[in-house]
């Protein structure tokens, strides 16, 4: 095996590391785009189901073309049952109630709040895919969340009831997909 093909050769590493940045900055870029595309309640653009219904158009498209331009193996139809639940959660419910939140607050309000969702996903993960982590993990991940809140509380200004909601609705929409998901199949394997 050549070192520019083996999984831990450095090559592979920075490459890994260059896409994660880019990955990230790209992510970035949603909160503030999406909030350009939907507009405010006073002055309203794009409505935020069109908005949602073209990102999940575009991904399944660059998904598609990557698939063809890979060679890769399309998924079975037990795959195509696990990833429309995703779907319904990563491309649809929380596009569609970001979009719709940017309408009432501002993108970087948003990205603070968003900023909770990585402690959600892991507790839904360890949940769903019963995962055990370190107690550091944990105790780290909690730290983490408190300070994003600590930090968003004096943001929330009038509306701390519909960010609580909105985050909730979030919530709501990730563990009953996630519960669907265990339910449909006990081992989760893509």
């Amino acid at each position: 095996m050549s070192t520019l093909t083996h999984p831990h050769s450095p090559s592979r590493q920075a490459a890994g590391f260059w896409l994660g940045v880019l990955g990230t900055a790209c992510f970035a870029v949603t909160l503030p785009a999406t909030r350009l595309a939907t507009g405010t309640a006073a002055d309203p653009q794009l409505s935020p189901l069109f908005v949602t219904l073209g990102r999940a158009a575009m991904a399944g498209l660059l998904s598609a073309a990557f698939l063809v331009v890979t060679r890769a193996a399309w998924p079975t139809a037990r795959q195509w049952r696990l990833l429309s639940m995703s779907m319904l959660g990563n491309a649809i419910g929380y596009p569609l109630l970001l979009a719709w939140a940017l309408r009432s607050v501002t993108a970087t309000h948003a990205a603070v709040v968003t900023a909770l969702l990585p402690l959600t996903t892991a507790v839904v993960a360890a949940w769903v895919l019963h995962q055990r982590a370190r107690p550091a993990f944990w105790g780290c991940a909690v730290l983490g969340s408190a300070l994003v809140v600590v930090f968003a509380w004096p943001l929330l200004g009038e509306q701390p009831d519909a960010v609580a909601i909105g985050f909730a609705l979030a919530v709501v929409a990730t563990v009953f997909v996630s519960r669907r998901l265990r339910c449909t199949q006990r081992k989760v394997i893509l």
